[in-house]
């Protein structure tokens, strides 16, 4: 019969000091706040099973164990090796140093859990991270299917332009973080000329008249570059 969890941990299984362990034990401490996920992964597992024979992996470790393969985008044999060679990983999945499984014995047992689940999972986890203060909830990013268009030709009025917008956006990001809304880097006559020079150098009919356009537009991002230390300095 399949267990839900491991009932002891090996006394060696530890925590490397590594970013990766440690991104690892993080997610490690969201999934303990979260027994349930365990509980609805060993639904799935335990359909139409008879309580006898090997116990094997428990269900933890088999929704662990696809945590893993997931977020690190392993094949099953990957999959296998980076559980019996990692410290990190064995640490994660709850593995005695001994333990190992074959890429097959982890693909038939990671495959049994459901969409459904996994949707489940994510949900909650969404959930967690508003409770959290992570994530505010009030955004989605979704994937869409590719379609053909035209890409806009790269000018260096338009690539001139876009970091003029882009520094202005940011740094009133900046300053509303440091509390800080007196502070100027650009006026907004500033980026509104940059927008109206960048059209008037893409109309203009030949190199003589695009020039003045040019210098104009050069100069606003001279002065961008040259205040832009001194204001990120004081936040």
């Amino acid at each position: 019969m399949r267990n839900p969890i491991k009932a002891q941990l090996d006394l060696f299984n530890q925590w490397p000091n590594h970013f990766l362990g440690k991104e690892l034990k993080k997610i490690s401490e969201i999934l303990d706040r979260h027994p349930e996920f365990t509980q609805w992964a060993h639904v799935d597992l335990t359909l139409d099973k008879s309580s006898t024979g090997n116990k094997g992996m428990s269900s933890e470790q088999v929704l662990r164990a696809g945590i893993i393969k997931n977020i690190r985008k392993l094949s099953y044999e990957e999959l296998s090796f980076n559980m019996s060679d990692s410290q990190s990983t064995k640490a994660f999945t709850h593995m005695d140093l001994d333990e190992k499984y074959s890429a097959s014995c982890l693909q038939s047992n990671i495959s049994k859990i459901s969409e459904a689940t996994w949707e489940n999972i994510s949900k909650a986890l969404v959930l967690d991270a508003k409770d959290q203060g992570i994530e505010d909830c009030k955004t989605v990013r979704v994937d869409s299917t590719v379609g053909a268009t035209n890409i806009g030709h790269p000018t260096d009025s338009k690539l001139l332009y876009d970091c003029i917008r882009v520094i202005d956006r940011e740094f009133k990001k900046a300053r509303k973080l440091a509390k800080k809304l007196s502070w100027r880097l650009t006026t907004s006559q500033q980026v509104k000329r940059a927008k109206t020079l960048r059209y008037k150098i893409n109309n203009s009919k030949n190199e003589e008249a695009r020039l003045p356009f040019y210098k104009e537009l050069i100069q606003i991002a001279r002065d961008i570059k040259k205040q832009l230390p001194l204001m990120v300095s004081k936040i």
